[in-house]
């Protein structure tokens, strides 16, 4: 932004000191100094304008990486509860096979002489309780899954409009820029 002042100051001082010599012709000086004051008041704004348009192209930058970083971080989340939902079903397939083996019903102590039926029972409880848990870790790896999922998606979506923001500004920076070098250009010549 001090660049293009100080290059807006340059031009309006160069007008300003062609204009000068012509001091007997009041109306013509005043009708260049007037355009000289405009053109600079063009210049300063274009300048301030391509200013915010680059700041907002930085920022979009900063949040295209920040973006980046929530999808990776929501994909190694995804690949947790993958695995973890991956050895729940791996519980419940051997949980189902040991049913299979024993009739459909939870393996059991055989009641021998040396087995208390009171302990048999605790035995049931005990492998009941655990498919139980197994059922609801499973439940519950399969539910995180879908939640990670649906966060890596989000991630993602975030990731796209943050680049689509990046083009749109990037081509509003060139279009204010070109607009500005026309315009110092047009001055200058």
């Amino acid at each position: 932004v001090g660049f293009r002042r100080a290059v807006a100051s340059l031009i309006v001082a160069r007008v300003a000191l062609v204009i000068a010599p012509s001091v007997a012709a009041a109306d013509p000086l005043a009708d260049k100094r007037a355009e000289a004051a405009r053109i600079a008041a063009q210049l300063d704004e274009l300048g301030a304008k391509e200013s915010r348009l680059a700041e907002q192209y930085d920022g979009a930058i900063l949040a295209s990486q920040q973006a980046g970083t929530d999808v990776a971080v929501a994909g190694r989340a995804v690949a947790s509860a993958d695995a973890r939902a991956g050895a729940a079903n791996t519980e419940l397939r051997k949980m189902a096979l040991s049913a299979y083996m024993n009739g459909g019903h939870a393996p059991t102590m055989s009641a021998g002489p040396t087995i208390d039926p009171s302990m048999a029972l605790a035995y049931q409880q005990v492998v009941a309780g655990s498919q139980v848990r197994t059922l609801d870790i499973a439940r519950a790896a399969r539910k995180d899954q879908a939640a990670k999922q649906v966060a890596l998606q989000s991630a993602k979506a975030r990731a796209d409009q943050t680049v689509a923001s990046i083009a749109s500004l990037r081509a509003q920076v060139t279009h204010a820029e070109d607009a500005l070098r026309q315009n110092q250009a047009a001055v200058t010549s």
